[in-house]
């Protein structure tokens, strides 16, 4: 699904990442990267995470630590940067409605927003198929920031894949660990 504007320009752009430590997010940081791309990976800070680690993890990427869900705190680790495109690939870990909220929709306002003051003319979107027949809420937030994403005036392109190798991936160490496929 897209509007009839191309993608990412020829390099390079400047893309702020969104979601850049996922199982796919990764994979489009790389390509990014590969392509001439400038990338800005915004990275939720934790305890955990060693920084170094994430430059190992994101070769080429420039990190903001920055949690997707604090419009505020975004736009400070992204204030006076300047964005042509945003690629979002977030997503809610727990399936839990109000995270569903928060993440698909909400957090993914808060890219759109700072995408606009950065003076982003475009905005990637990594959807679900799934969303063609909503029952959850993670469905159906997805499809209000779609919406939102389609009236908000920037050129946009919304991806709707099928579910990644990762979904079944993620089950082997469950099933090591001796617990049941779900």
């Amino acid at each position: 699904m897209s509007d009839a504007a191309p993608t990412l320009p020829d390099p390079p752009q400047r893309v702020l990442l969104a979601g850049a430590t996922g199982y796919i997010g990764r994979f489009v940081a790389r390509e990014l990267v590969r392509r001439g791309h400038e990338v800005l990976a915004v990275v939720r800070p934790t305890r955990e995470r060693d920084p170094e680690a994430l430059r190992t993890d994101l070769p080429g990427c420039t990190l903001r630590l920055a949690p997707v869900t604090d419009r505020a705190a975004l736009a400070a680790a992204l204030e006076g940067e300047r964005i042509d495109a945003v690629v979002s690939c977030i997503a809610t870990r727990s399936g839990e409605p109000r995270d569903a909220w928060r993440v698909e929709h909400e957090a993914n306002g808060h890219l759109l927003a700072v995408a606009r003051d950065a003076g982003a003319r475009r905005f990637v979107l990594l959807s679900a198929i799934c969303v063609q027949r909503p029952t959850l809420a993670f469905q159906h937030a997805k499809l209000a920031f779609e919406a939102e994403l389609q009236a908000s005036g920037l050129g946009w392109s919304i991806v709707r894949p099928t579910a990644f190798f990762k979904s079944l991936a993620g089950q082997v160490e469950r099933v090591r660990a001796g617990k049941p496929f779900l």
